[in-house]
């Protein structure tokens, strides 16, 4: 199976609306997940672009897959979605051919990504937001630097 990117935009606090194509994409039926979602982007103190990105392996879920859900007598989807947040307006393909200067610039408007599990209709898994994009939070956070990658070289 091969890896499949879609791309949204919003703008600055985003209401439900605005997300049900989102959701509707990723067969995100949680409403309590869906909150959860819809909470952290009107957090956003810019415009944004969400790319999904299927199948993806979170290797967090697939430890518990294989422990938990695959020993059940139901199927459960093994592959998570992916949801990679960019600040403003982006198209990928304009950073291709990939170079270290397309990195960089790709870096630097970089906000974070959610990981959407296959169990109960869409659960939230790993979460890593860059907090400098965050407004109105007064939550408890856990700094630190965590990679990621995107098409084998973002």
């Amino acid at each position: 199976m091969s890896l499949i990117y879609e791309t949204y935009e919003f703008n600055q606090n985003p209401d439900t609306n605005d997300m049900k194509l989102l959701f509707e994409n990723l067969k995100l039926h949680n409403h309590s997940e869906m909150g959860k979602i819809i909470n952290v982007f009107q957090r956003l103190n810019c415009d944004f672009t969400i790319i999904s990105e299927f199948p993806y392996v979170d290797r967090n879920f697939r430890d518990s897959y294989y422990i938990y859900h695959s020993k059940k007598f139901f199927a459960h989807e093994r592959d998570c979605i992916r949801l990679l947040i960019f600040k403003g307006k982006i198209d990928l393909n304009s950073y291709l051919p990939f170079s270290e200067e397309s990195e960089i610039q790709l870096n630097s408007i970089f906000i974070g990504f959610i990981v959407i599990q296959p169990i109960y209709s869409g659960l939230i898994g790993t979460t890593v937001i860059d907090p400098s994009y965050l407004k109105d939070c007064c939550e408890y956070m856990c700094l630190g630097k965590f990679n990621c990658t995107m098409r084998g070289f973002y």
